[in-house]
């Protein structure tokens, strides 16, 4: 029975994000909670460290993409434009590396590319990198000039990890009126 609740729960929470509002059942009862989203997915695009190594931006935006380490100082990662390449990023176990960028078309020959060379966690709103600021309510971008936006973003990265832990508050923050059952 637990399993089922579970089960429900974690598609009602799928539901929730693109519907902005829904109607779930407990496995206990046939009687609907109503769970209201609210606005936030403020946390950027983040990985989070587990093990020491790098990671690996290859940034074919037309404009240039921030990150901080642990909230630090906002470095720039350049745009390579090209297949191969980027900014390297070195990490230790534990650091947590957020990305923003103000990329409303991502063109050209090539995608951007995010990789790491050690096991990461991931979690925060992708959409981060099209606007920096606006990114918690951004629900679309300009498909025509950016059919290459998010292709092939963790193409190859075997080391991407989701932090259950992460996940699972940040899913909890989106949602109001979640009953103890």
């Amino acid at each position: 029975m637990k399993k089922n609740f579970i089960r429900t729960l974690a598609a009602s929470v799928m539901l929730a994000a693109m519907a902005g509002l829904m109607t779930a059942c407990t496995s206990y009862d046939d009687n609907p909670v109503i769970v209201k989203p609210t606005a936030s997915l403020s946390t950027p695009l983040t990985l989070e460290a587990i093990e020491d190594g790098t990671i690996t931006f290859r940034n074919n935006a037309a404009n240039p993409v921030t990150y901080q380490i642990n909230g630090g100082e906002e470095q720039t990662i350049a745009v390579t434009g090209a297949q191969t390449g980027g900014t390297e990023i070195k990490v230790s176990a534990g650091d947590v590396v957020t990305f923003k960028a103000n990329n409303t078309t991502y063109r050209g020959l090539y995608s951007s590319n995010i990789n790491c060379s050690a096991d990461c966690y991931i979690y925060g709103n992708v959409m981060s990198l099209i606007d920096a600021e606006n990114f918690p309510t951004l629900k679309e971008f300009d498909a025509t000039n950016g059919t290459r936006t998010f292709r092939s973003l963790f193409e190859g990265n075997t080391h991407i990890k989701n932090d259950a832990k992460n996940a699972r508050r940040d899913r909890l923050r989106q949602f109001e009126n979640i009953h103890d059952i």
